[in-house]
């Protein structure tokens, strides 16, 4: 069960590259020196491709108490299939579900994105699907399956999100977890 949410700050891409390259040790530039090149590679460019490979790398594989979570349950329509599971349309946008409950449920559902993995095969048998007490969610693409669906719907589905292209949602803890180079300029 994840804990409250983190504080989650949004911000323009400038604002994110400036921030990013503060914290990766890129910033701030030498002020006793100044030189002009006009045949080399762009540096803020080149570092924005990094920082947006770093940002999508993050919230992709580091632990969802680190990351900004949404609350989507509001905006899933769960349909049930005749086999008794329920069959749900996740919104654009979402990369990872990482926590799905129901006031049905004896705990939060356990939540994986591999349909062959054992626990997902599991739930085609009535001997050993979770049911309410150890409720099972599959996500494969964009559709999530819910095996032993609710009566009163889902009370809370946390997921990572892709923000809207130009805007970053970063929390406190993403932050420690800004790559530090040694030579920011030797990095290239």
């Amino acid at each position: 069960m994840i804990s409250a949410p983190l504080p989650v700050r949004e911000l323009s891409a400038e604002a994110m590259l400036d921030l990013w390259m503060l914290h990766s040790a890129c910033e701030p530039l030498r002020t006793d020196a100044a030189v002009t090149r006009s045949y080399a590679v762009d540096f803020r460019t080149l570092m924005a491709g990094r920082m947006r490979a770093w940002y999508i790398a993050t919230l992709l594989n580091e632990p969802p108490e680190v990351l900004p979570l949404t609350d989507i349950a509001s905006s899933l329509t769960v349909a049930r299939t005749p086999s008794g599971a329920g069959v749900a349309e996740l919104p654009e946008g979402v990369l990872r579900v990482v926590s799905v409950e129901a006031a049905d449920w004896a705990m939060p559902a356990l939540v994986t994105s591999d349909p062959s993995s054992p626990l997902a095969r599991s739930q085609a048998s009535p001997y050993s699907c979770g049911r309410s007490v150890r409720p099972v969610v599959v996500v494969s693409g964009s559709v999530m399956r819910v095996f032993s669906p609710p009566e009163q719907g889902l009370s809370s589905v946390l997921a990572v999100m892709l923000p809207p292209e130009g805007t970053y949602r970063i929390t406190d803890a993403m932050i420690s977890l800004i790559p530090k180079f040694e030579n920011c300029y030797d990095s290239l």
